[in-house]
């Protein structure tokens, strides 16, 4: 579930903890993505876990985040 929606980060939960993945808000139009997420931002989890992310967890994480923008009709890239 996406908690919190930025111009510079998501923040959703993911698996009972939070994680806020860092971005980029653009403007509508001109056939850019509404939002550019930084796969390198997703590093750990947030307090009080604060536990480092693998590999294999961000790709879950960057999955499940897909499909909740999908949702929304959120135009996204993911760098």
């Amino acid at each position: 579930m996406i908690v919190e929606f930025t111009r510079a980060h998501i923040r959703m939960t993911f698996e009972e903890k939070t994680v806020t993945v860092g971005g980029e808000g653009l403007l509508p139009g001109f056939d850019s993505p509404d939002f550019v997420i930084y796969s390198n931002t997703i590093t750990h989890f947030d307090a009080p876990d604060f536990t480092p992310i693998d590999a294999p967890t961000r790709a879950r994480i960057l999955d499940e985040l897909a499909r909740l923008l999908i949702a929304r009709n959120t135009r996204f890239k993911i760098e």
